[in-house]
């Protein structure tokens, strides 16, 4: 009987470790010691003619005695005039945003051998940003994320015309009696 028991605590301990091996929440390709970690926390859109600059919200976490030494990027330029091979960059952690200007990074990302300039871009067209992070003890980590930005058009300039309907029947209300302030339109994205 003891030699049962004995197999059997045994046998449950190691039931036991070997689930409670995995991959969530360790990382085991790192030995379950994953030091810091990226994460982009807004979706960004860059818009043609207005924005001059690629701006990535991003959150850093390290653990305790670790700091991050260095943020590199690859990105990849997904286009209407076809896919770039991906560059990559790279920055000092510093903040909470990685900016880039437009024309940087088309430099860096040639389509057909063919630089593009941000008049060549397109709605829909987007850059996929992967990221890797130095620690200061030496080890790298990948944090790919695929984040997305998507090129997109501002609303063209010119007048636009709100078309109302009185459905309540009792008029406008509006702040004096010759029809009011106006309205304030706020595009959002």
């Amino acid at each position: 009987m003891k030699n049962f028991l004995k197999l059997f605590i045994v046998s449950a301990a190691l039931i036991f470790l070997g689930n409670s091996c995995g991959e969530e929440p360790f990382d085991v390709k790192d030995g379950g010691t994953l030091g810091a970690n990226l994460y982009v926390t807004s979706a960004v859109k860059f818009f043609v003619g207005i924005d001059s600059d690629v701006n990535i919200d991003y959150e850093l976490f390290a653990n305790d005695g670790l700091s991050v030494t260095t943020i590199q990027y690859s990105v990849l330029l997904k286009s209407t005039l076809g896919t770039s091979t991906p560059a990559t960059f790279s920055t000092s952690p510093g903040g909470s945003t990685i900016t880039v200007g437009i024309t940087e990074l088309l430099a860096g990302l040639p389509v057909g051998g063919n630089v593009l300039q941000e008049s060549d871009l397109e709605p829909g067209d987007t850059f996929t940003f992967d990221f890797v992070i130095s620690l200061s003890d030496g080890r790298t980590l990948n944090t790919a994320s695929n984040s997305t930005v998507t090129v997109q058009c501002p609303p063209a300039p010119g007048d636009y015309r709100v078309v109302m309907h009185d459905s309540y029947g009792d008029g406008w209300q509006t702040d004096d009696g010759n029809g009011g302030s106006g309205l304030q339109v706020t595009l959002d994205d």
